[in-house]
Order: structure tokens, then sequence, then C-alpha cells
């Protein structure tokens, strides 16, 4: 996978500098990533979820963002169609909590993360969601899916074309 590949390759990067090679990881990832938001060959989920390392690919997304301002909107839109898979949401999650003293994620990422999020149904019953694994996306992070559906209210798989900032 062209996404794999460039997330190994932004794990090699020096992150102290912004150069070159680190436009080029990041032109690599953002094109796998929107190949795969297409979903042509399979959905999304299941070729973006297991991918890793996250935390260094979204603070490298971050880095990235704070440094180059002019691929600030096509950074915002790879962390919005990553916030839609759900391994990838928790991951952004948790990692601006561990953020917030330090503040290393720009405010834009926690807007792609809340915009991908839609409250839990009130007629959704409670309990276990069906055809989910206890412990899947939404679960103890505020917001939640219902029925099999993703953050953002489409059924897993598809996404919805993200939210690009003006």
């Amino acid at each position: 996978h062209q996404v794999q590949e460039s997330l190994r390759l932004v794990a090699t990067l020096d992150p102290g500098r912004i150069d070159d090679e680190h436009v080029a990881a990041f032109n690599k990832l953002r094109q796998g990533v929107m190949k795969a938001a297409g979903g042509k060959s399979a959905k999304p989920e299941v070729i973006l979820a297991d991918l890793e390392p996250k935390h260094a690919a979204l603070l490298f997304l971050a880095r990235l963002y704070d440094r180059k301002k002019i691929y600030r909107k096509q950074i915002i839109a790879v962390v919005a169609v990553l916030a839609q898979v759900c391994s990838w949401h928790r991951a952004l999650r948790g990692l601006q909590a561990s953020q917030a003293a330090g503040g290393e994620l720009p405010p834009e990422f926690a807007t792609a993360l809340a915009e991908c999020r839609s409250p839990r149904a009130s007629s959704a019953e409670p309990g276990p969601e069906p055809n989910r694994a206890p412990g899947a996306c939404g679960e103890g992070v505020g917001g939640g899916v219902a029925g099999g559906q993703a953050l953002d209210g489409q059924p897993h798989g598809q996404l919805r074309e993200p939210r690009i900032p003006a």
C-alpha cells in the first residue's frame, strides 16, 4: 500500500526540521489517504484502520501544518478523512488528550475531529451495538456510533466529503 509505505517514511524523518523530503512524504500520504477515501478497491476502514504508526503520523501532520502554511488545507483534508476511521479517530482523540498541556496539535485538528462526531441517536438502545466489538469506535469518547455507523453518521466505509476550512 502507498499509505503504509508513506507512513514508514514519515516515521523515519527527522521531526526537528521540515524540508522537501517531508513535503514529498506528505504528498505520498495525502494521495494514498484520498485514494483510500474513494473506496474503489476496498472500504476505507479496511485500508486505513490497521496502518501504523498513527501517533507519529499525526504529530508529523501537526508539525507540517505548523511550519508549511501553504499545505494547511490539504493537511486538514487528510486529517478529516483519517478521523472518520475509528482507529485513527481514537488515536487523534488520545493524542489530543495527551497534548492538552503541551498544545502540539493545531486547533483545526480538534475541529476536524469534532466534525466527524455525531451524538448517539436518542432512539438508540443502550448496550453493545450490533455487529460491533466492545471498545469499538466512539465508546468512551463522548460521541458515538449507532447501528454500525461511522462517527460522521455514514455507514462504515462510506466517508463523507471532508469540509475544508476557507
